[in-house]
């Protein structure tokens, strides 16, 4: 019991976010999801499998900024040798990889928002989706971007296009994009799942996209895109805020 409300006190803590209009490395910030209004969330007690050191991830009905619904955002760490190295208090950028490192204040260590290839044995833990976890390796399957939502409908691909390389701002609509399998972070609010924080919404990773059909590539032989590519826009349940005081 000691332990269970040790463990209540740090993941409640209230934490102040940072503030300001676009997003930097550094900062502290909340992940709020569009269409239910809950945050994303995690228990880093609770292993999805036990021993692979995997932890819960959820989207939590509170909208206090605490310990377990905060993340720092990060540089790829720079073992992954990418082809440019960022630092603290650097503008990020659409189209631009970085960590979501959870809230030092869990005092769980260094653990970070992760997901990995769906397979027969790996899934989310309802919906059995490509699976979404905090992670204590920081490697390739922790690294996200974060996609433009498109307010035009039909013109998402050129809008996104056009968006790389501009600063991404606090609290406007994204889609956040696991870099390694091309899903993006996905929670349905039809789909609960039971915590010890109550009932929560299941997080996974899915791209959930409207139906109709239309051409991706203009060259499909070298996969090349222009400003007048056209891609289908993810739904409601991929979109997401960056909460920013």
């Amino acid at each position: 019991m000691a332990n269970r409300n040790a463990k209540m006190m740090a993941c409640n803590q209230e934490v102040a976010l940072s503030a300001g209009s676009t997003i930097k490395f550094g900062d502290t910030i909340a992940l709020a999801h569009v269409p239910s209004g809950g945050m994303l969330a995690n228990d880093c007690w609770e292993e999805m499998v036990l021993g692979q050191e995997e932890y819960l991830v959820s989207v939590g009905s509170g909208s206090m900024p605490v310990a377990r619904n905060t993340f720092t955002i990060e540089p790829v760490a720079t073992r992954l040798k990418e082809a440019i190295a960022y630092e603290d208090g650097e503008e990020l950028s659409y189209g631009q990889p970085f960590h979501l490192k959870c809230n030092a204040a869990l005092g769980k260590g260094d653990l970070y928002l992760a997901s990995a290839q769906h397979t027969p044995h790996r899934g989310s833990r309802i919906t059995n989706h490509q699976a979404v976890f905090m992670s204590t390796v920081c490697d390739n399957n922790a690294v996200w971007i974060i996609h433009h939502v498109s307010d035009v409908g039909i013109k998402t691909g050129a809008t996104r296009l056009l968006a790389l390389g501009e600063s991404v701002p606090s609290n406007t609509p994204i889609v956040l994009l696991h870099r390694a399998t091309g899903q993006s972070l996905y929670c349905n609010d039809g789909v609960s799942e039971s915590t010890e924080f109550g009932l929560e919404f299941e997080v996974c990773a899915n791209s959930s996209k409207a139906p109709n059909k239309c051409e991706s590539l203009v060259a499909e032989a070298k996969g090349t895109m222009t400003a007048s590519t056209n891609v289908r826009a993810e739904l409601a349940s991929n979109q997401w805020m960056v909460a920013m005081a």
